[in-house]
C-alpha cells in the first residue's frame, strides 16, 4: 500500500467540501421524498468541480503539476477523459458525470497524469495506481464501454 502525504490544510478543505456537498444532496432526497419539488436538481457545478478536482490534483501530485481549467465535456464521445499539456487542461466525458464519485476521480487522476507523464509507460501507471479505487475504477470503465458498444 502507497500513502501519500496530505497537508492537513488541503485534506480538511476537501472533506468540508465532500461534507457540504453530501449535505446537499441528502436534503434534496428528504425533499423528494417527502413529495416535495426541488426547483434546482443537485448538481455539482463547474466552479465546483474545478475547485474539488484542483484539491485531488494537489492531493496526488502536490506542486508537479497545476490545472488551469477542468471540466466535464460533450465533446468526448469515444474516450472517458482527455489532458492537454501544453494548455494544462483536464476533461471528463460528460456521460460520466452521474459516474461514482471515485470513478470520476480515477478518470481525473489519469488525466492529471498525462500532465506529468506522456504515455501510458511504466512510471505513468506507477503514478495512477496510487489511487486506492484505481483498479476497481478501470473495471467499471471497462464494463461500461462494453454497454456501449
Amino acid at each position: 500500500m502507497h500513502w501519500v502525504y496530505v497537508n492537513p490544510a488541503t485534506e480538511m478543505a476537501y472533506v468540508e467540501y465532500a461534507a457540504d456537498l453530501a449535505k446537499r444532496y441528502f436534503v434534496e432526497q428528504r425533499t423528494v421524498l417527502g413529495g416535495g419539488t426541488v426547483a434546482r436538481p443537485f448538481k455539482c457545478l463547474t466552479a465546483e468541480n474545478a475547485e474539488a478536482w484542483a484539491l485531488l490534483a494537489e492531493r496526488f501530485f502536490g506542486a508537479r503539476v497545476s490545472i488551469l481549467r477542468a471540466r466535464f465535456s460533450r465533446r468526448l464521445t469515444s474516450s472517458f477523459g482527455n489532458a492537454n499539456p501544453q494548455r494544462r487542461t483536464v476533461q471528463v466525458a460528460e456521460r460520466l458525470r452521474n459516474a461514482p464519485r471515485w470513478v470520476i476521480d480515477y478518470v481525473l487522476i489519469h488525466e492529471i497524469a498525462h500532465l506529468i507523464e506522456p504515455g501510458h509507460g511504466r512510471r505513468f501507471w506507477e503514478l495512477v495506481n496510487r489511487y486506492r479505487y484505481s483498479e476497481r475504477a478501470q473495471g467499471y470503465l471497462a464494463c461500461l464501454s462494453e454497454t456501449e458498444a
